[in-house]
């Protein structure tokens, strides 16, 4: 049908076009911008080729009982008949057993849509109104949303001990805290993961019965790669995370299981109150994620690790201070600047910006910081000399204010335009 040639209609039109227009502006001067956020990374040409796919118009979802699933051109699940995906379903069964193995997981789910919606559908089906459940402080290391969202769901939050000093579980008196409240679940919201948690005390602590669930959605690259604890071999029932942040892949998330039949059941529970759709085309983007992953994980794993401490002795030689727990170099890809600024951590940050370094500010243990990640720069290919580089950068744009350092920032970036670790170069 042809639209009627109206002047409301042809304001529209030219509306949409201008913003379209604009939007890919947007997508030019990001292209330009060194991204050092810790919340963010770049996926390859392979993932974004899968996120335009025609299917993602098309309802998938892999949860299946022991009779009926996905692989077939039709199936029925309860009272329902559903068009299959059998290409979707082989690539997912696929990355399902690499990311197994990846995590030493016995059963992977795709289910959930984001990072908040796995912690969702984890409180949801594991917990019932009115159970207690153990979180950080955002004071600590928790998630600024995780207590709202928990407390909208009608269960009792209850925080974590937290000691400051060591940036460590207060184990003792986490154990009186726990045998006085009797919580269903343990939820380690890892928000902040400059090191480690000691998970294996926790477990030895609550015993057996108490369910363990950790958000590994900052460090999941790390874990794929062995370069960070692995949370599900040191007594964590669940293991949960958003898929874009040192895992290089679509904004989705993943559920991992210590236990198969466990994590099967709950992907079931999930279908019938959480997730209709899991969405196609995002599925299909992480799963070859996941694919590259298995290939390159460990490199990509190792380089970050590299990066960052070598990011981090850049600053600190530059006169940065930095939060770290009694001078030992964060364990992951995040760095947080807790001064020294001339002005504050909000000025320095807008510096930053205004050079075409993106980063940004939290408040970290009650101190005002600029968070960085290295991840992007590292799947883009940047190595020690570019971290000692970059750390230059910092300096003269936060400490001498230099203005000029724009240009030089924008012909660095460019330098830099390939992607790495990933399967580009073999399809």
């Amino acid at each position: 049908m042809i639209a009627e040639n109206t002047i409301e209609n042809e304001i529209v039109v030219e509306s949409c076009f201008k913003l379209i227009k604009a939007v890919e502006q947007e997508e030019k001067k990001s292209s330009e911008i060194l991204h050092m956020t810790a919340n963010e990374n770049i996926i390859s040409q392979n993932v974004r080729r899968l996120i335009g796919s025609s299917l993602s118009s098309r309802y998938y979802s892999d949860t299946y009982d022991s009779e009926n699933n996905p692989s077939k051109n039709c199936y029925t699940f309860g009272n329902a008949v559903y068009r299959g995906l059998p290409a979707v379903h082989a690539f997912e069964e696929e990355a399902r057993v690499h990311a197994n193995r990846m995590f030493h997981a016995q059963f992977t789910d795709f289910i959930a849509l984001s990072g908040l919606h796995a912690v969702l559908c984890m409180v949801s089906t594991i917990t019932k109104p009115g159970d207690k459940i153990f979180i950080f402080s955002p004071t600590s290391i928790g998630h600024h949303a995780t207590e709202n969202l928990l407390k909208n769901l009608g269960r009792i939050p209850v925080e974590i001990p937290w000691d400051y000093e060591n940036i460590q579980i207060d184990l003792e008196k986490f154990s009186e805290v726990f045998h006085k409240e009797n919580p269903t679940a343990i939820f380690l919201d890892l928000g902040k993961s400059l090191y480690p948690l000691n998970v294996k005390a926790i477990r030895e602590i609550v015993g057996s019965g108490i369910k363990i669930i950790y958000d590994a959605s900052h460090v999941l690259g790390l874990i794929a790669g062995g370069l960070f604890q692995n949370p599900l071999e040191e007594g964590a029932d669940i293991l949960i995370g958003n898929t874009h942040k040192t895992f290089p892949g679509p904004q989705k998330a993943i559920l991992l299981y210590a236990d198969k039949e466990f994590g099967r059941k709950i992907s079931l529970d999930l279908f019938s109150c959480a997730v209709s759709s899991q969405h196609t085309h995002h599925s299909l983007a992480l799963y070859a994620t996941i694919m590259e992953m298995a290939v390159h994980g460990k490199a990509y794993a190792q380089q970050i690790k590299i990066n960052s401490e070598m990011f981090s002795m850049e600053l600190l030689n530059m006169g940065f201070t930095l939060i770290s727990r009694k001078n030992e170099l964060p364990h992951s890809h995040m760095i947080a600047i807790s001064g020294v600024f001339p002005e504050n951590a909000l000025e320095a940050c807008r510096r930053l910006h205004m050079a075409d370094i993106s980063t940004n500010t939290q408040k970290i243990f009650g101190t005002d910081c600029v968070r960085i990640g290295v991840q992007e720069v590292t799947r883009r290919g940047m190595k020690e000399a570019e971290m000692q580089t970059i750390a230059h950068f910092f300096k003269r744009i936060i400490f001498d204010r230099d203005h000029t350092v724009k240009d030089e920032v924008r012909e660095f970036n460019s330098l830099y335009k390939k992607i790495f670790y990933t399967l580009d170069d073999l399809t």
